[in-house]
């Protein structure tokens, strides 16, 4: 019996030899049965931990069996525990064929039909399904790696065994015998001085789980607020299934990214944020699919709850598709057509709009709300930021893009293309050939026939109600309208006012000659005419006749008074000679028309003037 406790306590990884024998780990779990309550009696403690067999247990044992049958059993001794141990091997563990994997199909599944069924079970269903079968190949493994311990031990003491074989008596054989099957063991199993590869890749595979249970304690907080429904508590981090089962569900339905690539706000969706007019500005750049994909858009559901008001929805554009045409506006001003739609996805919805439905506003703090929400609830993840910036530096190019020739060629064919399916210039054409041939053949009623079906063929019908024409709306903007009206309206007070000032300046100067007729002001009108030659008894200046109206403006600086002459006649009542100031006009006339360098010319006084003058006076003097 003392082998067989030796043999089981091997078995369990303790260490039956007296000179280096150690408490077990209080985690470790023996594989040996339980001993009787007799057995545990007969021995005591420090015995049955060391597992040394001594004389007096040996006595006692002797005394139940009979001289006879203890030669027969100690003979026997050997081979039957290494039989017990062989069999409690192959109990415990099963044949070699439980080797291969439980789940052959990528580890997880009998093979792809099974995988089918189990997709296609509901979420949490499949989870659990995963979990469990997660857990049975794990402890399969581990189930092997023992086993492979154990065939190995036995293999050794086998070998041991048969070299070992006793040449002295029967009563000797007993003690030499277990003295020679008995090894040194170690804690952990193994001999004494044996390096256990297989114990020591068993630890460092638990040393790396704990580590990765603590890294997951560490991210759980991170973990919750980004995903609400995987609220984990620290208890499960006690069994090991739990644990595995917790970082599998995590990489499976948490929509977080890992914690060094944070993951993008609302200002950077904002960023990536794609509209009508940029459709439009880059819709037929070469590259424009692959940078728009993964970008967002701000689409328009129609009208929503509030009357009057639509209902938007943030969605990701996940690729394009090809539909009906509509046309677009350009940047500048003119329509093409287009037949690109976007294949828009709000958590795992998929619809696809046109360009034309897609806002040009901003996200709004609702919309993000409700598509963060969407996406934690279909376990999808969140886009991060370092993707938003590689996505922003994509459009840049995207915008910066440099056209070649053959850019420019295959643009305007594509547009040529569809302008020509949608207007159907190419079965127009075919008909008035054939409508030439027959004319040219003398078919007429075949002409006629030709005509009616090119009659019958109208452009294609855009969707949305657009159309490659541009009309010419009468539409005025109203604030426009009343700026203008408000233009118009000051203008014809300004005019006015003009006019009202022009009239009053005029009547203030027929008044002014009203009141003193034929007396001219000196001052009056900025006159030039000098003060000097006025009348001392205050008799105005008469006036002066057609003739010497344009002479008024001379100085008469230095000259006598022509008020009055010699003979006391008035000058009011002298007659004027018509030609008097020719004389003086004509030379003052041919000087201007002389050109050249201008000269500095005296101007003619009053006394020149009247000396040109023929009053028809004649004087006769006597001496």
């Amino acid at each position: 019996m003392a082998d067989l406790d030796a043999e089981l306590l091997a078995l369990a990884g303790g260490d039956s030899s007296g000179e280096e024998s150690m408490p077990s780990s209080p985690k470790e779990k023996s594989s040996s049965p339980p001993r009787s309550k007799k057995q545990s009696r007969d021995s005591p403690p420090t015995e049955a931990r060391k597992g040394v067999a001594k004389t007096v247990k040996r006595t006692k044992r002797r005394k139940t069996y009979s001289d006879d049958e203890d030669e027969v059993s100690s003979l026997s001794q050997h081979s039957e525990s290494a039989s017990m141990s062989q069999s409690d091997s192959e109990a415990d563990f099963g044949p070699d064929t439980d080797d291969k994997p439980i789940f052959p199909y990528e580890k997880l599944y009998y093979d792809a039909a099974d995988k089918a069924r189990i997709e296609a079970k509901p979420e949490i269903e499949r989870e659990e399904i995963l979990a469990q079968r997660s857990e049975q190949v794990e402890r399969h493994e581990q189930d092997l790696t023992l086993r492979r311990l154990v065939a190995q031990r036995a293999r050794e003491e086998a070998k041991n065994a048969a070299k070992n074989k006793r040449k002295a008596s029967a009563a000797d054989l007993e003690d030499s015998q277990r003295k020679s099957t008995r090894q040194r063991t170690k804690v952990g199993g193994g001999r004494v001085g044996e390096a256990s590869s297989a114990i020591e890749a068993y630890k460092r595979q638990r040393e790396e789980k704990n580590l990765r249970d603590e890294q997951r304690k560490r991210g759980e907080t991170v973990r919750r607020l980004a995903s609400p429904r995987d609220n984990f508590s620290d208890a499960d981090a006690e069994g090991e299934s739990d644990n595995d089962y917790d970082d599998r569900r995590y990489k499976r339905r948490s929509p977080s990214p890992p914690k060094d690539e944070p993951v993008a706000e609302l200002q950077d969706i904002q960023r990536a944020r794609v509209g009508r007019d940029n459709f439009a500005q880059v819709c037929y750049t070469p590259g424009f699919k692959e940078t728009i994909t993964g970008c967002y858009a701000r689409v328009c559901l129609g009208p929503g709850r509030t009357p009057g008001v639509n209902e938007y929805r943030l969605c990701l554009i996940k690729g394009f598709a090809t539909g009906k045409p509509y046309a677009m506006i350009g940047s500048n001003g003119r329509p093409f057509p287009v037949d690109m739609y976007i294949i828009a996805a709000h958590g795992k919805a998929e619809k696809q709009w046109s360009f034309l439905e897609c806002s040009m506003q901003k996200f709004t703090d609702a919309e993000w709300l409700r598509y963060r929400s969407v996406m934690a609830n279909d376990d999808l993840k969140m886009p991060t930021k370092a993707f938003i910036n590689s996505k922003l530096d994509q459009i840049n190019r995207l915008i910066n893009h440099r056209f070649t020739d053959t850019d420019i060629s295959a643009r305007i064919k594509a547009q040529a293309d569809l302008t020509e399916k949608i207007t159907r210039a190419g079965e127009k054409a075919d008909l008035r050939e054939r409508i030439a041939e027959a004319r040219a053949d003398g078919r007429d009623e075949l002409a006629e026939e030709l005509e009616n079906q090119l009659a019958a063929i109208v452009p294609m019908k855009l969707a949305f109600g657009t159309s490659l024409e541009k009309k010419e709306t009468s539409y005025v903007n109203p604030e426009q309208e009343r700026l203008a009206e408000l233009n118009r309206r000051n203008q014809r007070l300004n005019a006015e006012n003009v006019r009202k000032a022009q009239l009053a300046e005029m009547r203030q100067r027929k008044a002014k000659k009203t009141l003193a007729p034929g007396i001219d002001d000196l001052f009056e009108g900025g006159s030039d005419i000098s003060r000097a030659g006025t009348p001392v008894n205050g008799a105005g200046t008469p006036k002066l006749g057609p003739t010497l109206a344009a002479a008024a403006s001379i100085s008469r600086t230095a000259s006598p008074n022509p008020l009055s002459l010699a003979n006391g006649t008035p000058r009011s009542s002298t007659p004027l000679a018509s030609g008097a100031l020719k004389p003086v006009l004509s030379q003052q006339q041919q000087q201007k028309k002389k050109g050249g360098l201008p000269t500095i010319r005296k101007a003619a006084l009053d006394d020149e003037i009247i000396a040109q003058m023929d009053l028809g006076i004649d004087i006769d003097i006597d001496v």
